[in-house]
């Protein structure tokens, strides 16, 4: 399975880097931008959308948004972490999410496999490897991955440092994902 991560639009990234400093959730509207700003109301009604649509903003019944602050503070660690426009490999999706490599020189750590919003995605193929087993989580959210992932909670270790499960994570990539491999030019 192969994806693209989305850029926002310039009058998204702008309206992020206003709000993105905010350190707990707070209540606006699309006037109060307009009055902060030189970006259209329509523009920002269509961007504020699509900040909606990534699980940035949560919108209300009301004419007012709620920023999700550390949404927006993760937005701008992707924004260093993943490429615009660049294809990456799904290594697999846990509830719901995908895992994908940080870029090589992510900062702080690069080809780290990280959970993202299916949403900052487009699909460019949607063939998931035969080698996946699906599972129904508990809240119904869909996992796909590697039995032998599942089952030993790899993330959890390789994230942990341990080196048994970091081993077994680059081994597993090398055989089953071969193209993510040669194109990070891992060393054996």
């Amino acid at each position: 399975m192969t994806v693209r991560f989305k850029e926002p639009t310039s009058e998204t990234w702008k309206i992020i880097q206003r709000i993105s400093f905010m350190e707990r959730s707070f209540e606006f509207s699309f006037n109060d931008i307009f009055e902060k700003s030189h970006i259209s109301i329509e523009e920002i009604r269509k961007e504020i959308m699509r900040l909606v649509e990534f699980d940035y903003l949560v919108r209300h019944d009301s004419p007012y948004l709620e920023i999700i602050p550390n949404k927006m503070k993760n937005f701008a660690i992707h924004r260093q972490n993943l490429t615009f426009e660049k294809k990456y490999e799904v290594l697999e999706i846990s509830y719901d999410w995908y895992r994908v490599l940080t870029d090589e020189k992510a900062k702080p750590y690069g080809n780290d496999p990280i959970l993202y919003v299916p949403r900052q995605f487009e699909i460019i193929d949607k063939e998931e490897p035969s080698f996946w087993v699906t599972y129904i989580e508990e809240y119904g959210e869909r996992s796909a991955t590697l039995p032998s992932w599942k089952k030993a909670r790899l993330f959890d270790d390789f994230h942990d440092g341990k080196e048994i499960a970091i081993n077994k994570f680059w081994k597993d990539i090398e055989k089953y994902y071969p193209s993510t491999w040669v194109e990070r030019n891992i060393k054996s």
